[in-house]
C-alpha cells in the first residue's frame, strides 16, 4: 500500500504547494479536492493501523482545511471536514503511541 502513502503525501503536498501559483490557485485546488467527495475516504484512511498512513492522513486533512484569508474560496473547507466525520477518528489518533501521529491529528 505504498501508493496510498504517495498520494496522500502529494495530496498534502499540493494543497499548500500550488501556492507557488498564486493563493488562489492553492484555494481553487483545495476545493476542487473537497468538492470531488474525497472526505469520507481520507476519514476511513484516519483509521489505519499503518501509523504512517495515520500521519500522511491528518497532515492531508488538515493542509485541506487551512483557510487562506484572502479570498473566500475556502472558507468552509474545515467545516466540511468536520461534518464528514473527521472530529471523532482525529481524537482518538491523539492518543497515538507514535508522537508524530499525535501532533498531525492536532
Amino acid at each position: 500500500d505504498a501508493s496510498k502513502d504517495e498520494a496522500l503525501d502529494r495530496l498534502g503536498d499540493l494543497a499548500l504547494g500550488t501556492a507557488s501559483e498564486g493563493p488562489q490557485q492553492a484555494a481553487l485546488f483545495r476545493s476542487a479536492v473537497i468538492s470531488s467527495g474525497v472526505i469520507p475516504a481520507l476519514v476511513s484512511l484516519l483509521g489505519s493501523t499503518e501509523p504512517r498512513r495515520q500521519y500522511l492522513t491528518a497532515v492531508a486533512l488538515h493542509k485541506l482545511a487551512i483557510d487562506d484569508p484572502t479570498t473566500e474560496l475556502d472558507n468552509t473547507h474545515s467545516l466540511e471536514i468536520c461534518q464528514g466525520g473527521a472530529v471523532g477518528p482525529l481524537v482518538k489518533l491523539l492518543a497515538s503511541e507514535e508522537e508524530g501521529v499525535q501532533s498531525a491529528a492536532t
